[in-house]
């Protein structure tokens, strides 16, 4: 009767063990995937932050060009070269250039 008793405890114990082990299994694996995507969605937000640095230095280089740029208004010039797009868009269609 007292081995019955230990053998049922232990089958018991095995069992529940077993069901532990492949609930934790599980959790992980779900865990596991939530860091997979968080980590996908980070790699996504970077590249968009690089293209939107790359954007804003191509902007700048584009504004150093425009002629007498650091002779210009200060509010103009930072504007041009700081990323107000619309107000260099209207006021270099407006800048008159001096003849060669």
């Amino acid at each position: 009767m007292l081995e019955t008793v230990l053998v049922l405890l232990v089958t018991g114990s095995m069992l529940v063990f077993a069901y532990l082990a492949r609930d934790s299994h599980r959790r992980v694996e779900a865990d596991a995937m939530l860091a997979s995507i968080d980590l996908t969605r980070a790699f996504t937000e970077i590249a968009r932050n690089l293209a939107s640095v790359k954007l804003a230095m191509e902007a700048t280089v584009m504004a150093l060009q425009i002629p007498n740029i650091w002779n210009t208004d200060p509010e103009l010039r930072n504007a041009a070269l700081f990323g107000s797009k619309d107000l260099v868009r209207w006021q270099r269609s407006h800048i008159i250039r001096p003849r060669s």
